[in-house]
Order: C-alpha cells, then sequence, then structure tokens
C-alpha cells in the first residue's frame, strides 16, 4: 500500500474543499468522494498523482 491522504471536515463542502486545496498544493488525485462517516463528520481520500511503474515482462 503507498501513500494515501486523508481529509476530514464536518460538512460535505469543507472536506471538497479541504480535497481541492490538497490536490493542487501537492499534485494529489482524489480516490475517494466525500462519504459521510457516523454523525456529522466527513472523509475523503487522495493519493500522489504519478505513473505507476510498468510491470515486469508487460508494456
Amino acid at each position: 500500500m503507498g501513500i494515501r491522504y486523508v481529509v476530514l471536515g464536518e460538512t460535505r463542502q469543507e472536506c471538497e474543499e479541504g480535497l481541492a486545496g490538497l490536490c493542487a498544493d501537492v499534485g494529489a488525485r482524489v480516490v475517494q468522494q466525500p462519504a459521510q462517516l457516523a454523525g456529522p463528520r466527513w472523509i475523503g481520500r487522495a493519493v500522489p498523482h504519478t505513473k505507476a511503474p510498468a510491470e515486469e515482462g508487460r508494456g
């Protein structure tokens, strides 16, 4: 498992804005749009935006 970034927010909008800012600042891409957790909390996930290495013997 590689690097994962997690953004927590009190609202969907706050979480979306946090993800957008993170992606812009560090060159990440969203892999999970904000989803509501138990109660008034939202979570979104991103990963570094890099090319996956070619698998040996393929390509």
